[in-house]
């Protein structure tokens, strides 16, 4: 959010200096945000030599502590405070969620369901020129699961019903039950490349001018 701008900050940090030499420490992915950040600097009539000391990703130190606690739960003691503790396991459990999360979020009938469904390569949820989400759907990308989507309802009293694969025509008659709270799905974005570390999870939402 800010990188963009670093370079005119520090032109006005420093007097309108226009000649910097900038030595960036850090993950390969944010160097190329600096990059990008120095080509616009550049054409704006700065000189910038800049030069890249790479850090371990996070990817490769979140394995490493992980490979840590696996060897620490060998000691009864340690592995005892862990199983006990709840705060320690959901801050661990938060710590190594690879979740990346996107909402999608429009006017109702603007084609929220039709993209997803784009993205899915099926015609999986309910998408008519109407209000056709009434609930929120969570999908997510599993890519062991081969074609087939498993389903979870949950209702507003707290019930669950599961399938272990789930078509439109159901997927429609959960979504028009007034006890449906949120359906979760999970199978192949088949849109999405595979990521190591990474798991994309798609919200269908309903639409900000829905009466829900």
């Amino acid at each position: 959010l800010w990188v963009e701008s670093l370079f005119a900050e520090l032109q006005a940090l420093l007097n309108g200096e226009t000649h910097l030499d900038v030595v960036f420490k850090g993950v390969e992915s944010d160097f190329m945000d600096v990059q990008d950040a120095a080509t616009k600097a550049r054409e704006s009539g700065m000189e910038i030599n800049l030069n890249w000391h790479p850090v371990r990703a996070t990817e490769d130190r979140l394995d490493e502590i992980n490979a840590l606690m696996e060897e620490a739960k060998l000691n009864p003691q340690f592995n005892d405070y862990i199983v006990n503790n709840e705060q320690v396991r959901n801050d661990f459990r938060e710590a190594f969620n690879n979740d990346f999360n996107v909402y999608v979020v429009a006017t109702m009938s603007s084609g929220k369901s039709t993209l997803i469904n784009a993205m899915l390569g099926q015609d999986l949820l309910p998408a008519a020129n109407e209000a056709t989400t009434a609930t929120i759907a969570q999908i997510i990308d599993d890519k062991t699961t081969g074609e087939n989507f498993a389903a979870r309802r949950f209702s507003s009293s707290g019930e669950e019903e599961s399938l272990p694969e789930i078509n439109a025509d159901t997927l429609k008659e959960w979504n028009q039950l007034t006890d449906t709270q949120e359906i979760e799905l999970r199978g192949n974005i088949v849109a999405m490349q595979p990521r190591d570390h990474v798991r994309l999870v798609l919200t269908d939402t309903p639409g900000p001018n829905n009466s829900q």
